[in-house]
């Protein structure tokens, strides 16, 4: 009688203080990470970054340490191990867009061009929506020579109607004044002159 007695109390005693662990390991995380932010807003990203590991060992699920470690490492200009982070990342959170952004990120700062824009293109076939994002890495495609990328994007913001002027912008900075682009962009000018006066 004792020892079926015994038994569950002491299971319930081991649940019991695993609870209590996994609280105290949270909030150990959550001061970690809030101790990190901090450091990483007043520039210290090593610091940071070493902070926001410490968090993501105690809560090695969490994606927000995952990518705020992240941050704190492409501040400290650690482009590799950012690299390494992300990519881990991807394999553990396919879903989350915004280890792709920082990916491209890192790329950009790597001066690694035409990589960023794969990544990019990978993120806007999974969030086709993006179309702010899209009308500034369409910009900055053109900006960076890389002419079949731009009219690309240019041409997706045309046939979804979003961000119209900008892609025909950047649509007749490639194909010239006598464009199409360049013919409707005076019209759409022309008109609104008409209507304010």
């Amino acid at each position: 009688m004792m020892k079926s007695l015994l038994l569950p109390a002491l299971i319930l005693l081991c649940l019991l203080c695993i609870s209590c662990q996994t609280g105290n390991n949270k909030d150990m995380a959550s001061a970690y990470a809030a101790q990190a932010i901090d450091e990483l807003h007043q520039g210290n990203s090593l610091l940071s970054a070493e902070l926001f590991s410490k968090a993501l060992l105690l809560e090695p699920q969490s994606v927000a340490h995952r990518y705020n470690l992240g941050l704190a490492l492409l501040a400290s200009q650690d482009y590799e191990q950012t690299l390494i982070l992300v990519d881990e990342s991807l394999l553990l959170f396919p879903y989350h867009q915004r280890f792709l952004l920082l990916k491209a990120r890192v790329l950009k700062e790597q001066d690694n061009k035409s990589e960023a824009l794969k990544v990019y293109a990978q993120l806007f076939e999974e969030n086709p929506g993006s179309y702010e994002l899209q009308a500034l890495v369409m910009q900055q495609a053109l900006d960076w020579g890389f002419r079949e990328e731009a009219e690309a994007l240019a041409l997706r913001l045309l046939s979804a109607h979003q961000q119209e002027e900008q892609a025909l912008l950047a649509l007749e900075q490639l194909q010239g004044p006598n464009s199409w682009p360049a013919f409707i962009l005076r019209y759409l000018r022309e008109e609104t002159a008409t209507k304010e006066l």
